[in-house]
């Protein structure tokens, strides 16, 4: 029995736990901006969106950093609970440069209930929120990785920005099969180089985007 613990307890250890960064209580885990709105961490994408396209109540607070109403981060954070696993998978890959979020269309239906998006299936505000509070929370996640496990990791903590961003490589690598090889070369050299111990289990994605429910 002892044993069972132990490994248990090395297990936890091992693997980042994103629900770290989604529980308690929201507001003391972010860095206050000015009165009324928290300081959230933001991908380089949704900084160039929000330069381009500004949203109602958003502010730029920096290089990396965006400024959000305290009830609309918390409106925010009170939806991500109640969303599900599959809404969160979509969410998760949310383009905001696109009025729809660039959903599957297979999942609008889920996310109208769910209040994301509105009845001509446009991101609502509410929408647009979540997924700014949720790169929030996996870019703090992740920054907190120790350097091994940022290594092993990093790729299942995600911000919308890097979805799109693969979409948009996978796409240009359709139209130049050449590039994508030499892509894919590259890419398994580094893992050759940087991976540590042992293979990364499958199940690792869908237990972290699972955890954010919570």
């Amino acid at each position: 029995m002892r044993g069972k613990q132990v490994a248990q307890g090395i297990e936890r250890g091992r693997v980042p736990h994103v629900e770290a960064g989604i529980t308690g209580d929201p507001a003391k885990n972010l860095m206050r901006a000015t009165a009324g709105k928290s300081l959230l961490r933001a991908d380089p994408r949704t900084m160039d969106v929000l330069a381009k396209d500004p949203v109602a109540g958003i502010d730029l607070a920096g290089e990396d950093k965006i400024a959000m109403p305290d009830e609309r981060m918390l409106a925010a954070n009170a939806s991500i609970k109640d969303l599900g696993y599959q809404a969160i998978h979509q969410i998760a890959r949310a383009d905001l440069e696109k009025q729809d979020g660039g959903f599957d269309p297979s999942s609008v239906d889920l996310l109208r209930e769910k209040g994301i998006l509105d009845t001509d299936g446009k991101l609502t505000q509410l929408g647009t929120d979540v997924v700014m509070v949720r790169d929030d929370r996996l870019i703090r996640e992740r920054e907190a990785l120790e350097p091994a496990q940022r290594t092993k990791f990093a790729q299942y903590y995600k911000t919308s920005g890097d979805y799109v961003r693969e979409a948009y490589m996978a796409e240009r690598d359709k139209a130049a099969p050449e590039v994508a090889q030499d892509r894919k070369e590259q890419a398994l050299d580094q893992t050759n180089v940087f991976q540590v111990g042992g293979k990364t289990p499958k199940t690792h994605q869908i237990v972290l985007e699972e955890s954010i429910e919570l």
